[in-house]
């Protein structure tokens, strides 16, 4: 008996976590923490649509570049945060944004806590936010990310408009509230490019 209870448990916890990865669109949702290396993202997903959400941004073009709008470089750029929108999570009192340079040691460029939208026009930078800036002629990978919260961590990490600890050191603490753990209910994420130059 107790066998078949242990069976049935491991049975239900495979079930649960059945992941899977996109190639297209950029975009990625899912309950499960992704798997980062330095300078790129390749997160896992959940597959069950009841734990999965998505972001769309209507300053990622077509072809999986950010518009120039969004950039701080001199020449081009305005230093505008994405247009985002993303739907609605269950049970979330409230939402977190992050957008990270995966090239540049998850270099921090947006922060934004406690929002209670679903949708950020273009230049409605919540919190802290810098554009892309990266080398001349260098292309840059920015991922900005959507984390669906119970409510309000004990606290928003990552040390702005610099380097970072992977992308799951954040996801870690943004699961913590009032000392608990299972905080962060869901993530989804899109990503694009930008060149200076």
């Amino acid at each position: 008996m107790k066998n078949r209870i242990i069976l049935c448990l491991l049975a239900l916890a495979v079930t649960l976590c059945g992941c899977g990865k996109t190639a297209e669109p950029e975009t990625s949702t899912g309950s499960v923490k992704p798997e980062t290396s330095t300078g790129s993202v390749e997160p896992e997903i959940s597959t069950d649509s009841t734990d999965s959400f998505t972001v769309t941004s209507d300053s990622l073009h077509a072809d999986g570049a950010w518009d120039t709008a969004i950039a701080n470089d001199i020449a081009e750029g305005q230093n505008l945060s994405p247009q985002l929108r993303w739907e609605a999570y269950s049970g979330a009192a409230c939402y977190a944004v992050y957008m990270i340079d995966t090239t540049a040691g998850n270099w921090l460029h947006w922060k934004a806590s406690d929002l209670t939208v679903t949708e950020l026009s273009e230049g409605e930078n919540s919190g802290e936010y810098m554009g892309p800036y990266p080398p001349p002629s260098s292309t840059h990978t920015y991922v900005v990310y959507v984390f669906a919260l119970v409510a309000t961590p004990d606290s928003y990490p990552g040390d702005f408009d610099t380097m970072n600890e992977s992308i799951e050191t954040i996801m870690d603490a943004l699961d913590v509230n009032g000392g608990q753990t299972g905080n962060l209910l869901s993530w989804c994420s899109v990503s694009g490019t930008y060149v200076w130059g």
